[in-house]
């Protein structure tokens, strides 16, 4: 089962979590190959409040530069530096950024 961030489990996990009893937490995380503490909050959401199903995930923020990405790219392309990239995305989108310490790429340029 491969899990993607921002993606919940499937719900049958969820009910093979909640249908084994007789077993400690550490038990069923090693059998069904999640985390003790996904057991501990599957639980603790059936007890609290009834539910048995994932919730919606609502804890991804938009990129900032997303809107204009196409045209940084394009700006980009005519070896800007990151100093003058910045300038440029202050002056033309009124959009400030940081410098990045990672040293990644564009998405989609490279």
């Amino acid at each position: 089962m491969a899990w993607r961030r921002g993606q919940a489990y499937g719900q049958d996990l969820r009910d093979r979590v909640l249908a084994a009893e007789g077993e400690t937490v550490r038990q069923i995380a090693a059998r069904l190959l999640v985390s003790p503490s996904y057991v501990v909050k599957v639980r603790a959401r059936l007890r609290q409040t009834g539910e048995r199903e994932a919730r919606a995930q609502h804890n991804h923020l938009p990129l900032r530069l997303a809107p204009m990405l196409s045209a940084l790219r394009t700006h980009a392309a005519s070896d800007a530096t990151i100093s003058e990239l910045r300038a440029w995305a202050v002056a033309e989108h009124g959009v400030q950024s940081v410098t990045p310490s990672c040293g990644r790429s564009l998405p989609g340029s490279g």
